[in-house]
């Protein structure tokens, strides 16, 4: 399976039948980033985004330096807020979400009304169990 956002839905999309499959409504955005460390320890010594250099497909030196993988997705309101000031611009949401506490902040500003609804971010942690207790894959 893999995961997109499409048309306001978070969608599961089966690779060998291409079936999709509509998981979640009101979805806008699904981000992933990687808890990863030298290589050497099993400790995670920063989170990257899932893009670039770290997107698919990864290398050996990349894979071997993850020990986690984080997902955020973004759920907003199904309807939007009226303005707190009749005639006045949306301010439902004056700040974009952050994807966790401390973490990056989200840039919804690709939709122009984004300011008229309200947001929940939903976030997963996967530790790769085998990778941190350094066992083989086999």
């Amino acid at each position: 399976m893999t995961y997109r956002v499409a048309g306001g839905n978070l969608e599961a999309v089966n690779v060998v039948t291409n079936a999709v499959e509509v998981v979640a409504s009101n979805v806008v955005m699904l981000k992933a980033w990687y808890g990863t460390s030298n290589g050497a320890i099993s400790r995670i010594e920063q989170w990257v985004p899932a893009t670039g250099a770290w997107a698919s497909p990864l290398d050996a030196l990349h894979i071997n330096a993850i020990r986690a993988i984080r997902i955020a997705a973004v759920a907003r309101s199904q309807h939007p807020e009226k303005p707190s000031v009749l005639g006045g611009t949306c301010d439902a949401t004056t700040v974009a979400p952050a994807s966790w506490p401390d973490g990056p902040t989200l840039d919804l500003s690709s939709d122009s009304s984004w300011r008229c609804y309200r947001y929940r971010v939903l976030t997963l942690v996967i530790p790769l169990k085998n990778v941190i207790f350094g066992a083989s894959g086999s």
